[in-house]
């Protein structure tokens, strides 16, 4: 189960980096981070 979410995290954050034309791997960090905390 944690693995999905993280795995789903993963995209959205991907997909949120294209939306913005650049890969702010430390904004995926933080949301990855604030998405465990919230489960």
């Amino acid at each position: 189960m944690f693995y999905e979410m993280k795995s789903i995290v993963k995209s959205f954050c991907l997909n949120r980096a294209n939306q913005q034309k650049r890969k702010r791997q430390e904004d995926c960090f933080h949301l990855l981070l604030n998405s465990i905390l919230l489960y």
